[in-house]
């Protein structure tokens, strides 16, 4: 695949970005979840568990870190739109979208909040 940046508009590039970070980072969960399963096939097949091998893993209670997630998630919601050529961001949440996100709709020439969550070229795809 040949991509001409130099004809690529501003948001274009910045979506190009994004989308390929988020592939790297697609690539990097299957590869530690690949690794995860064969670590543990060894450990299995030798009789050791992970505590034993890394006893600094077994320290920090499981239903402590999970909790502390979740309470996490609860503060502030993911971003469900990003403007890629600033970074700004929207939860989607609010009675009031953000400017940025007004702005965007001018210049569309889209009159209703729907057309815009409709348009892929905004999701945060986080």
């Amino acid at each position: 695949m040949t991509v001409e940046f130099a004809k690529l508009s501003d948001l274009e590039l910045f979506s190009l970005v994004d989308r390929a970070q988020q592939e790297i980072q697609h690539r990097k969960a299957a590869g530690r979840d690949q690794l995860r399963l064969e670590i543990n096939e060894k450990l299995k097949s030798l009789g050791f568990g992970l505590d034993e091998v890394f006893p600094e893993v077994a320290k920090k209670p499981r239903k402590e870190a999970i909790a502390r997630s979740v309470e996490d998630e609860r503060k502030s919601p993911r971003p469900k739109y990003k403007n890629h050529a600033t970074g700004q961001t929207w939860s989607g949440r609010g009675g009031r979208p953000p400017q940025w996100v007004k702005d965007a709709m001018r210049e569309h020439g889209w009159e209703s909040l729907e057309r815009f969550k409709a348009a892929d070229e905004f999701l945060a795809r986080d």
